[in-house]
């Protein structure tokens, strides 16, 4: 019986104030070491959208094949974030004054890179550290495409939407759904 009254009186005893800044104390030193390799863990894994996969493996690939380069030419109007438009317009500008059968040389368009612009550089290696698979389809490179292209029309539609949200003419508004309306059956 005595045995169990001194376990119910050190349970009911609180830890002494030094004991519990040591413990908080120890708890901040462990949160702040893992904070940086959590960080970086974070930063290595950067989830991308369906937009944002479909804009960088299109890239990808017209760096391995001339016939990717031709069908963005023909196909693809405006690819939406920025650094991707502008690495794809140099990679089909490139390709366009060093033409050759076989596409790209990699190393000469890193070369070229490297003395135009270190952004798109950087943009470059991104996109390489993804670990694509060399071989790919012409199913796949049109989807990759329409994705793109989705992407196009969404945000076209929407920003007709803010207008009519914004039109104080019913003509006007319209006017501006039916081009919402001949958008959509484009696609």
């Amino acid at each position: 019986m005595a045995e169990e009254t001194k376990k119910a009186e050190q349970a009911e005893t609180p830890e002494t104030e030094k004991e519990t800044v040591a413990k908080e104390t120890q708890a901040q030193e462990q949160t702040v070491e893992e904070t940086p390799a959590k960080a970086e863990e974070k930063k290595e894994k950067k989830k991308y959208t369906k937009y944002e996969k479909a804009q960088m493996y299109l890239i990808y690939y017209m760096l391995k094949s001339p016939s990717v380069i031709k069908a963005y030419d023909r196909k693809v109007t405006y690819i939406p974030t920025e650094k991707y438009r502008k690495l794809a317009y140099e990679i089909s500008y490139y390709y366009k004054k060093n033409c050759s059968i076989d596409g790209i040389n990699e190393a000469d368009f890193i070369t070229h890179l490297s003395s135009e612009n270190e952004k798109l550089l950087n943009v470059l290696g991104e996109i390489n550290r993804l670990g694509l698979k060399e071989e790919f389809t012409q199913d796949e490179i049109d989807d990759y495409i329409n994705v793109i292209n989705e992407f196009n029309l969404k945000k076209e539609c929407n920003n007709l939407g803010e207008k009519i949200h914004n039109e104080l003419s019913p003509i006007e508004k319209a006017k501006l759904l039916q081009r919402i309306i001949d958008l959509k059956k484009q696609d």
